[in-house]
């Protein structure tokens, strides 16, 4: 079960739960799940690791006392294969019981899901207090800092333009101003009906400024 998705402000600058449209940087927590269960995992796995190191002092300390008294042949060699055998297997318990604390700790880190980039929602599909099964799609974010514009040209073009191909773009948007991109991709064949080749050219959009492209788009999943 889902806990609260970040806040922002609205226009009202009232705190509102994140929207589509909303801009969010990279790191941004947009949802978390409750960590109850998750917390107290980890605090039953640290628990179990500091008894487990509590056993193996006392097993090295045994092994200690066992070679001093095997040295004076005060101790049987089973009886010091035996200590050993005990510092051994407590060394394992610790480096299994620090696993578990490892993996308990990752998945509480994990109740946050986190924006992995800077960009805009485009949709979300969870709410607050909603139960979600694993792997189900929460939010689909673009990221605004390169956008993809996709045209044809004609198979008298196609064959001068070649991947890494510096293009500049002109959109009715922006009448006046050019954008620079190059060209990312280039269909192997021609659409059966325009008979055009689709290319596809990549443009730097730090400021944000095309909106109206296609967006390089992505799903962060529960």
């Amino acid at each position: 079960q889902r806990g609260p998705p970040r806040q922002v402000r609205g226009v009202d600058d009232r705190p509102r739960n994140l929207q589509d449209g909303d801009a969010v940087t990279r790191g941004t927590v947009l949802a978390r799940v409750r960590e109850d269960d998750y917390r107290n995992r980890l605090n039953q796995s640290r628990a179990n690791l500091a008894e487990a190191q509590a056993v193996l002092i006392r097993a090295r300390e045994d092994l200690t006392r066992a070679r001093a008294l095997y040295e004076r042949e005060s101790l049987t060699k089973p009886d010091l294969d035996a200590a050993e055998s005990q510092a051994s297997v407590s060394q394992a318990r610790v480096e299994a019981a620090q696993a578990q604390v490892d993996t308990a700790r990752s998945a509480l880190d994990d109740c946050a899901l986190r924006a992995p980039f800077d960009g805009i929602i485009l949709e979300h599909s969870i709410e607050t207090g909603e139960l979600v099964s694993p792997e189900a799609m929460a939010f689909v974010r673009a990221a605004t800092t390169s956008v993809k514009a996709t045209f044809g040209v004609p198979d008298s073009l196609v064959e001068r333009m070649t991947p890494g191909q510096s293009v500049t773009i002109t959109t009715e948007a922006f009448q006046g101003s050019s954008f620079p991109g190059s060209v990312t991709g280039i269909a192997p064949s021609a659409d059966p009906q325009s008979r055009v080749f689709n290319i596809e050219v990549t443009i730097p959009n730090r400021d944000g400024r095309l909106k109206n492209l296609r967006l390089i788009s992505e799903q962060l999943r529960t």
